[in-house]
């Protein structure tokens, strides 16, 4: 019976230390017309890989925040999709009533280069273009 348990006990170690802790990704995107824009988030790499864990988005017009230690204008996410190739991130106002901004990146690699860039528009108010850092740019 002790010997069962003393297995049964190294199996689950065994178990849980082969499994792979989740990752994160930081993303920073800067506005190719302008420096002060700045889109900010971070991906998680597990599934769903494609749902920001949190988005914070920065202009000469306004701060808009999925962290409530921001002392921005609260957003929440609406929808998330990614296929390898295109991004789609679009957030709500706090109470989900409409969309608030919508971010589109697209990807493409070449060997050891990647390149991601898209767009930021703040509905209502602006559109920018920008560039894209996962971090695995060369």
């Amino acid at each position: 019976m002790q010997l069962s348990k003393i297995i049964l006990s190294a199996f689950g170690l065994a178990v849980a230390t082969a499994c792979p802790a989740l990752a994160t990704e930081t993303v920073s995107c800067l506005g190719t017309d302008d420096p002060q824009v700045v889109v900010e988030m971070n991906l998680g790499q597990g599934l769903p890989a494609d749902r920001p864990n949190w988005v914070r988005v920065v202009t000469p017009h306004g701060m808009w925040s999925m962290l409530e230690s921001d002392k921005a204008t609260p957003v929440s996410l609406y929808q998330s999709f990614d296929d390898g190739r295109s991004l789609s991130i679009d957030l709500a106002d706090e109470n989900v009533d409409s969309i608030a901004i919508s971010i589109r990146i697209l990807t493409a690699k070449e060997g050891d280069q990647v390149l991601r860039v898209g767009y930021l528009h703040v509905l209502g108010d602006s559109l920018h273009p920008i560039v894209c850092d996962f971090g695995d740019s060369k």
